[in-house]
């Protein structure tokens, strides 16, 4: 999903500048698949790998700035110390925009 969403981010910004502004990831024009970094090729840029729940922050972000709807369902792992064990939770965004 958060390839997809760069992706789409990408081609209506129109430049890597103003998604580096949106996207709190980072990402780098072209190919680098070095420390940690993935190249999408649809994008032209390679961004670097992020926990869950930065990607979960960027995700909101980019659908946010892209006045897109957005409904993510997760489960909590069934571990020591998680917040809701086996627990499902759901996640809906309205697509209200913030400043690009």
């Amino acid at each position: 999903m958060f390839e997809r969403l760069v992706e789409i981010a990408m081609n209506y910004l129109g430049h890597i500048d103003k998604l580096r502004r949106v996207c709190p990831a980072k990402v780098v024009k072209g190919r680098k698949e070095d420390e940690g970094y993935r190249f999408l090729g649809s994008a032209g840029i390679s961004f670097q790998g992020m926990s869950a729940n930065n990607v979960g922050n960027a995700i909101v972000a980019l659908a946010c700035n892209l006045e897109t709807e957005l409904e993510i369902t997760f489960i909590w792992r069934t571990r020591k110390g998680a917040l809701y064990p086996g627990e499902t939770a759901r996640l809906r965004l309205s697509g209200k925009p913030v400043a690009i």
